[in-house]
């Protein structure tokens, strides 16, 4: 499967290489020939604004001067004369008058030239970045996969040698998880949109945490604003963003101080913010925190659970109920989350 994908890669790469070199060499050939008549037109427009001249040198022909062709039957040409670019007419056997020639050649091989060369490099840019791009995710697979088993096995386990409410529920919601990521792309059924209060969900969604919340060293959740604001979306798929956004906020932030939560409502937007007081997250882990499988080195380190996944189906879900999910830094620590959701329009 490696070799197949790595054979998909290469393969157009290398069309588009040899298709860029034809295409680059046959403009090359044509401004080429652009570039000469464009010259050779200026030199026989400067011969005769040379004739029509009253203050034109004049002298012996030297040696060595190359013709250009004929105007009114009379030779010219364009040399260097004394060291400077001119252009000359021979008026009498043996004579010429010539005078300063401002005119030039496109280097169009030189800029050819450079133009391959830039051409090389992007695509070999774009080569290196896919193949590292093609590594990186092979990586992430197998982060996941290890993920994976190592969370799926302690609920396991605990179910093999007793019944534990609260690992049955976190087994439930790791499966979700993976579930409902695995529908992401255009497979999942289109949400089912309806007026509801914001704060159901989150109570919703809150209650499934707070067995875990009360093991939790410190932290407390406190919230504010209206709750019974209302929105216009799929009440479960709001229930999930949330479950997977406390979680996030109980797993990483809850033990450094308090997580506070606010609900707003404006221009037709209501948003869910979630506020901590954790470590915080580098501009890095911000710009990745929403992609798949992504997970903090601090995370990592933390050594709880998670398959780096539920922030991006959270995010994939809120889009798909044209809303956002959004991460921000917050000074002098701590991060906010914001869930923006569509307020109910007249007639919903």
């Amino acid at each position: 499967m490696r070799f197949l994908r790595a054979l998909f890669l290469f393969v157009p790469l290398a069309l588009l290489m040899g298709v860029s070199a034809w295409v680059f060499n046959d403009a090359e050939k044509r401004a080429e020939t652009w570039a000469r008549r464009r010259f050779a037109a200026q030199t026989e427009q400067a011969a005769l604004t040379l004739l029509n001249s009253g203050e034109a040198r004049s002298m012996h022909r030297p040696k060595g001067l190359r013709m250009a062709g004929y105007v009114r039957e009379l030779k010219y040409g364009y040399n260097l004369i004394d060291g400077t670019p001119s252009v000359w007419v021979e008026d009498r056997p043996g004579h010429i008058i010539y005078d300063d020639f401002a005119g030039s050649m496109i280097p169009v091989r030189t800029i050819a030239r450079w133009g391959s060369l830039v051409l090389l490099l992007a695509m070999a840019a774009a080569l290196w970045f896919s193949v590292r791009s093609f590594r990186r995710d092979t990586e992430l697979r197998d982060e996941f996969l290890a993920a994976a088993s190592h969370d799926l096995m302690t609920p396991l386990v605990c179910l093999r040698f007793g019944y534990d409410k609260a690992q049955v529920e976190r087994l439930i919601r790791l499966v979700d998880n993976i579930n409902d990521f695995l529908k992401l792309g255009g497979r999942r059924p289109p949400p089912q949109p309806s007026v509801f209060p914001i704060g159901r969900a989150i109570e919703a969604a809150y209650s499934i945490f707070r067995s875990q919340y009360a093991e939790e060293e410190s932290g407390e959740v406190e919230m504010s604003g209206d709750l019974e604001t209302k929105v216009f979306a799929d009440e479960t798929l709001t229930v999930q963003i949330l479950w997977n956004l406390f979680g996030n906020e109980l797993k990483y932030a809850a033990p450094f101080g308090k997580v506070r939560l606010e609900t707003k409502a404006q221009a037709g937007k209501v948003s869910v913010i979630f506020r901590d007081e954790g470590p915080g997250m580098s501009w890095w882990q911000r710009v990745n925190c929403f992609r798949r499988y992504y997970r903090a080195r601090t995370a990592l380190e933390s050594g709880k659970g998670g398959f780096g996944i539920g922030l991006c189906t959270a995010r994939e879900m809120a889009h798909a109920m044209h809303g956002g999910l959004a991460v921000r830094s917050v000074r002098p620590h701590g991060c906010e989350f914001a869930l923006t959701l569509p307020a109910p329009r007249p007639g919903n």
